[in-house]
């Protein structure tokens, strides 16, 4: 159960991160070494070189896995999550294509994201699951344009948070430094003797001492 359930966890974390999932650091010794170490657990060995193969972003090898495993995935029931891991590779790989291109061939997509089926089926399933996937496809010159303009949208609000970001951070700090600031827990006490010592007679009595506060 505990091992099936690892499994599911390995191939969900790939297609939502893209990176495979880190166990807490008070887990078992024994039990790391089982799901991640020298000594994996047999059952977890096609997940790993799934794992592998998708952080390398090695279309190829991902597929001679799935091709290899076939029967592993299906009798363990994750087939599905298998196929949805590996539409989230193309689909990750696909949009790097748009910030590094304007155009390319269905030759050259092919090529660079190790294609067996066709462009125009990629991006129809990719404009399907994502409304803001927006490309244009010439199929008469056999052509995918990319739209820039997304690129540089998200990029802007990217920039925008952290901007946002950096200014709350200035506010508190300036915040804190007021409050540091005009604070008398941080003010400091002076007796009026530290001000007349260059003059016994001015020095008032030791009862008679003031506080000075600075602002």
């Amino acid at each position: 159960m505990v091992v099936s359930a690892y499994q599911q966890l390995i191939l969900v974390s790939l297609i939502q991160t893209g990176e495979p999932p880190k166990l807490p650091k008070y887990t078992p010794h024994s039990v790391n070494t089982a799901f991640s170490g020298s000594k994996i657990l047999e059952a977890l060995i096609p997940y790993e070189e799934f794992s592998s193969a998708f952080q390398k972003h090695d279309t190829k090898s991902l597929e001679e896995g799935i091709e290899k495993n076939s029967s592993t995935f299906q009798s363990d029931n994750n087939i599905g999550l298998v196929h949805l891991a590996r539409d989230a590779l193309l689909k990750h790989k696909f949009k790097a294509l748009g910030i590094a291109y304007l155009t390319l061939s269905f030759k050259e997509i092919q090529e660079k994201l190790e294609l067996k089926s066709s462009v125009e089926e990629l991006v129809m399933k990719l404009t399907a699951e994502d409304s803001n996937f927006a490309v244009i496809v010439d199929s008469r010159n056999s052509m995918v344009q990319f739209k820039p303009e997304n690129s540089r949208r998200n990029l802007g609000d990217e920039l925008t948070v952290q901007l946002n970001r950096v200014h709350q951070l200035l506010s508190d700090l300036h915040a804190m430094d007021r409050s540091i600031t005009i604070s008398s827990k941080f003010g400091r006490s002076f007796k009026a003797e530290d001000y007349f010592s260059l003059d016994d007679d001015l020095v008032p009595p030791a009862s008679e001492t003031m506080d000075v506060t600075p602002l």
